[in-house]
């Protein structure tokens, strides 16, 4: 069972809520509704893919990586997103965009 969140937990931690790999359940808020297996196969090399889900963002880097925001972001607006809350070297390397059935 998950413990309640404070007032504080729920209500004020910086927005937009941003998260790097799956966090803790115990954190997730309520809306969170990715699972695993809802990626398909990676993306190439040099580009990551966005998914879309109930108010919220995924980005999904070559290397398996996803980061989850709960807004609804466009490719370079998630990718910036990114950037600025988690600076790892990859995320630093241009990106292009990866269509799924482009």
């Amino acid at each position: 069972m998950r413990h309640k969140r404070s007032w504080v937990e729920m209500n004020c931690p910086k927005r937009p809520l941003v998260f790097e790999g799956w966090g803790d359940l115990d954190k997730r808020p309520s809306t969170f509704k990715w699972e695993p297996m809802d990626f398909g196969s990676p993306p190439s090399p040099g580009t990551a893919r966005l998914y879309y889900r109930i108010g919220w963002t995924a980005l999904v880097l070559c290397n398996k990586m996803v980061y989850f925001a709960d807004e609804i972001y466009g490719f370079d607006a998630m990718v910036d997103l990114a950037r600025e809350r988690f600076p790892r070297f990859i995320l630093q390397l241009p990106l292009e965009r990866d269509y799924l059935n482009g």
